[in-house]
Formats: C-alpha cells, structure tokens, sequence
C-alpha cells in the first residue's frame, strides 16, 4: 500500500476519533443538562481530575468510587480527541482534505447508525456498556443519591443528544468536504 493512500486512511479514521469525543465532551459537560446544583458540581468533577473530592461528598463511598471511574472515563475521552486532533493536523497537509472530510463524515454517520441501532435496546446496551468500561460498582438502588439525580431516563437522553451531535458534526464535515470539492474546481 503506497504511503499517501496510507495517510488518507488513517485520516479518514481520525474523523470520527474527532467527532465522537467532542460530541461526548459537549453534551455531558453542558451544565443545561443538569437539573440540580448536585449535578453542576459533578459536571466539574468529572472534566477536572485535580478537582476537590468535596465536589462530591455528597454521595455514598460506592458512588464517589463510581465517580471516579465516570471521571477516569472522561480523561481516556480527552485524551483521545487530543491525540487524535494532533495526528490529523500532522496528516492534514499529505492527504486530500476534501475526500478526507467526505469519507470520515460518511464513516462517522454510519458508525452513528450502527450506535443507533445498538441502543435500541438501552438497558442491554447501558449494561454492556458498564461491564466493557467499569470494572468496580456500578449497579445502585433506586433510592441512592446517583439513581435518584441520574435515572434511566436521563441517561436515554444523553444517548439521544451525543447521537444528534455526533451526525450533525458528521453532516458539517461531509458538507464542508463537498464544498472544499467545488471550490477547488
């Protein structure tokens, strides 16, 4: 395989490396989302590593080990949109920007709709999910502080929003990868 064609692939897969984690980053930490100063206290646990454990005393030993992880999570995500920005602006100037944004937007939305797909069944998926990225407590009573500020419900919807993002981000690519196309003509 001849090294651009190389480069353009692997650009084509950082699209999605991209889009996905700031979906993820710009739904769970928009503060609009949280009903309780609970919440908006979480939100800035869970995107500040360095942040006071006071920010969640609030919840049970199991939770704030919980927390943690939720937190850890949300690092590994950060770290992944970073890296993957650093090696697109590195790749950016060897490959065809157009097709790159064409392609990574087309991958990105059917990777969506496969998501789509997989969460049709949330509870499965909401299960799978824990057990691939979890590996302490993540199972708690409805009458906990964590259920009780987060139900079921809530989770569905974040689900739904990170979707609608990820395929708008995927649309604006694609869009400006056709534009980039006709302007380069």
């Amino acid at each position: 395989m001849k090294k651009s064609k190389l480069i353009f692939i692997i650009s084509v897969i950082l699209i999605p490396l991209i889009i996905f984690p700031l979906s993820i980053r710009s739904t769970a930490f928009n503060t609009k989302y949280y009903e309780s100063e609970t919440g908006k206290n979480l939100v800035n646990y869970l995107q500040n590593p360095a942040a006071d454990q006071l920010l969640i005393s609030e919840f049970s030993e199991d939770e704030q080990s919980h927390l943690k992880d939720v937190q850890n999570l949300f690092l590994m995500n950060t770290i992944m949109l970073a890296a993957a920005l650093i090696l697109f602006t590195i790749f950016l100037p060897r490959t065809n920007i157009q097709k790159t944004l064409v392609f990574g937007g087309i991958l990105t939305i059917i990777l969506a709709l496969i998501l789509v797909l997989l969460i049709l069944n949330f509870d499965r998926a909401f299960t799978a999910f824990h057990h691939i990225f979890f590996t302490g407590n993540w199972q708690f009573s409805q009458a906990s502080l964590l259920i009780t500020l987060f139900p079921k419900s809530f989770f569905m919807a974040m689900a739904k929003r990170i979707i609608i993002n990820t395929l708008i981000l995927s649309a604006i690519a694609t869009t400006a990868g056709f534009a980039l196309k006709s302007l380069v003509k």
